[in-house]
């Protein structure tokens, strides 16, 4: 009878560790890299973060018949942020007018290979868009500023949506303006998208 038990407990815990495997094996390489994007760029957020902001993750929008997640979003008297993960290794090339920009990255072999990558510029701007006019139709009239952030630290260039270090966010979101939300403001944007 012990080696019905012990057997059937062999089974479950084998049965365990296929189901987690072949999820892991299911996800594709450019998701699993974007969730390990997110999770580096949550810590990174954590540590910057002030007391009485509230940051919220994967928050999914949709407004007029458009919907869009957001990565991060941070509130906080200073205003409503956007934070986009970029996790895109090796170096990237482009404008900020481009619709396209380059990754290039160099094997161990010494190999480059150059990869075609959507500019994220055209996503951080609808995603403040449909934020902003969404907040708008529940009553909440505030300035909502979006972000790319580069978890490896590899921006094309300067501008003002793309940051590259925790610094730079922590700059970005505990700027003081004259437009500061006060605590039934910051209360309605969490009610208003159920967070």
């Amino acid at each position: 009878m012990t080696w019905v038990i012990a057997l059937s407990i062999i089974i479950v815990v084998g049965l365990i560790v296929i189901i987690i495997l072949s999820r892991r094996l299911a996800t594709p390489p450019h998701k699993a890299a974007g969730d390990a994007g997110e999770d580096a760029a949550a810590s990174v957020i954590k540590r910057v973060l002030h007391k009485g902001d509230k940051c919220f993750r994967n928050v999914p929008v949709l407004y007029d018949g458009q919907e869009t997640e957001l990565d991060f979003l941070i509130v906080n008297s200073s205003g409503v942020f956007i934070i986009e993960v970029k996790n895109y290794s090796g170096e990237i090339r482009g404008r900020d007018d481009d619709k396209y920009w380059e990754k290039t990255k160099t094997s161990q072999g010494g190999n480059a290979y150059v990869k075609r990558i959507e500019n994220p510029i055209p996503q951080i701007k609808r995603e403040e868009y449909l934020l902003g006019k969404f907040l708008r139709s529940e009553g909440i009239r505030v300035w909502v500023k979006g972000y790319v952030f580069f978890i490896r630290c590899n921006r094309p260039f300067r501008n003002r949506y793309l940051l590259n270090s925790g610094n730079e966010i922590d700059r970005e979101i505990h700027q003081q303006t004259d437009r500061e939300l006060s605590g039934e403001t910051i209360k309605r944007i969490i009610e208003g998208l159920d967070l």
